[in-house]
Order: C-alpha cells, then sequence, then structure tokens
C-alpha cells in the first residue's frame, strides 16, 4: 500500500431513470493509495449540500480528510457550499 488517505478520486455516473424519469446517478470515490472505496452514494444526482455530507461521512469513517480531493468539475463539485 502507498501513502493512505493521501489522494481520493471522485466520480459521478448516471446509472439510469426511474418509472417517471427520475434520474439515478452514482458517487464513488476511492483512496489511490490503498483502492479502498471511501464514498459510495446511488440516489438523485448530487447537490453540493450532498458532497459535503459525503466527505464528512467518510471523514467520519477514515478519521481524515485526504491530503488532495480529485473530482471532475461537475456543478456539485464547484458548488459554494462545498468552497467553504
Amino acid at each position: 500500500m502507498l501513502c493512505r488517505d493521501a489522494v481520493w478520486a471522485q466520480d459521478a455516473t448516471h446509472v439510469g431513470r426511474l418509472p417517471g424519469a427520475a434520474e439515478v446517478s452514482t458517487e464513488v470515490a476511492t483512496d489511490r493509495g490503498s483502492s479502498a472505496t471511501v464514498i459510495a452514494a446511488v440516489g438523485a444526482p448530487a447537490t453540493g449540500e450532498d458532497i459535503v455530507g459525503h466527505l464528512e461521512g467518510a471523514k467520519k469513517e477514515r478519521g481524515c480528510l485526504p491530503l488532495v480531493w480529485q473530482t471532475d468539475l461537475g456543478s456539485a463539485n464547484t458548488s459554494a457550499v462545498v468552497a467553504e
């Protein structure tokens, strides 16, 4: 194992639609050093508040946040609430 919790890589993907056209997405983040999954969520597309909640949950479980958090430039990841 390399350095645990140095870099987490996160991405979302569209996985389908529910009856009535509601979109279903996943948010997954992995620790690049240990390859452990640190965030796994399925539901409506994430908001900035959802991303913060996922990160807070992962921090509570792992005891820290990463030195580097890699994401795409999705609107939830670049929202003001996440920047705070």
